[in-house]
């Protein structure tokens, strides 16, 4: 019989440990790997580049100019996020034992989280922002050259093709460097042509919120006289409530380099809450912003004082009608509004009971309707 001590077993188990742990990447990377057409893609912007096939092929390419990109290393994780005019969620996970991402190649990856392969590593690439099992996924990623700052990423070339049941699905190359400072534009000046509200409509002595469509009866001019509206700001966004005889819920919101919005165009197509960070978004209904996430359309803000007081117009499209809604909005936080008092006596020709119906004593509530159904 085989006998073994215990501290012999233990040195046994060690040694197998450590070998496991020296298993790291294959480089240099295969040659016969996917790659994209690099002279295609941008150069010296941070890049997500990503293939999708399946039943509708499609490219796609985000650099931070047109989206919002992060990239983040961190707890032997690398994440790497794009939020566009579609978002997109990565993981990628060396095999257990590496304490940093090396350069090579990853292959028979599995699916990350509940299915890591602690020996050759896993990856994940979802549209949205849920990490779910969501199929049998496999593939490969290579990094093709990494840079840390002690223990922080600020360089990285990597590639990836992931599988579902044995299918491919795409493939994706990214692009991140700490030192790609680029952002997105700003506002801009509002073209001439843009619509804007006819002066003699709208009230120079208080707030108002207008609107206008080509759509039959759909006009609307709400001012100090006859509703409430108030304005929040919030960073580089600003929401508009009013309150009349229809409430109206406005959400406008500024590029992701902006932190206070500012005066100027805001180009669409903008849409709100799935909104590209990057552009902006709007939102212009009865009901708060998250209950038509079909409206698309443009801002301008010909004035702000931060805080104190906003004009503004604004076009919104909407996918199932033909015709725009355009709408205006001025406030200012020191428009008092004071309540006009009751009429008093009432005029006389307001309807009344006839006085022999009601009781005379007691409490009563009495209803008449115009099929002469009485009710008391």
């Amino acid at each position: 019989m085989y006998n073994m001590t215990v501290a012999g077993l233990v040195l046994v188990l060690l040694q197998s440990a450590e070998a496991l742990r020296a298993v790291g990447p294959v480089w240099p990377v295969p040659t016969d790997l996917w790659q994209p057409d690099y002279s295609d893609l941008p150069s010296n912007v941070n890049y997500v580049y990503y293939e999708e096939l399946g039943w509708t092929p499609e490219n796609y390419t985000y650099i931070q100019a047109n989206s919002s990109l992060t990239v983040e290393w961190k707890e032997g994780l690398l994440t790497v996020a794009v939020q566009g005019f579609e978002v997109w969620t990565g993981n990628f996970k060396p095999m257990e034992g590496l304490t940093s991402l090396e350069r090579g190649h990853y292959g028979n990856v599995t699916q990350y989280p509940n299915s890591a392969n602690t020996t050759s590593g896993a990856m994940i690439w979802v549209q949205g922002t849920d990490i779910v099992e969501w199929c049998n996924l496999g593939g490969w990623f290579a990094v093709d050259s990494v840079q840390y700052n002690e223990t922080a990423l600020t360089h990285l070339q990597l590639r990836f093709c992931y599988s579902c049941y044995g299918n491919v699905e795409g493939m994706g190359a990214i692009f991140w460097s700490i030192e790609d400072h680029s952002k997105p534009m700003g506002p801009i000046k509002p073209p001439k042509s843009l619509w804007a509200p006819p002066k003699n409509t709208l009230s120079t002595s208080g707030y108002y919120a207008y609107m206008e469509s080509q759509q039959p009866g759909y006009n609307y001019t709400y001012t100090s006289s006859n509703s409430l509206i108030n304005c929040s700001f919030n960073g580089n966004q600003t929401q508009v409530e009013v309150r009349g005889n229809q409430n109206w819920y406005g959400t406008f919101q500024g590029m992701l380099s902006l932190s206070q919005l500012e005066p100027g165009y805001y180009p669409g197509p903008l849409q709100y809450p799935n909104f590209n960070p990057a552009f902006g978004g709007f939102y212009w209904n009865t009901a708060p912003a998250g209950y038509n996430d079909q409206t698309t359309g443009w801002f301008v803000i010909d004035e702000i004082e931060y805080g104190q007081s906003i004009k503004l117009r604004f076009a919104e499209y909407l996918d199932n009608n033909q015709y725009p809604v355009y709408g205006a909005v001025y406030w200012n936080r020191d428009i008092v509004v004071t309540p006009s008092a009751p009429v008093y006596p009432p005029p006389p020709h307001l309807w009344r009971p006839v006085k022999d119906s009601l009781p005379s004593i007691g409490n009563y509530l009495y209803l008449e309707t115009s099929n002469t159904t009485q009710y008391s």
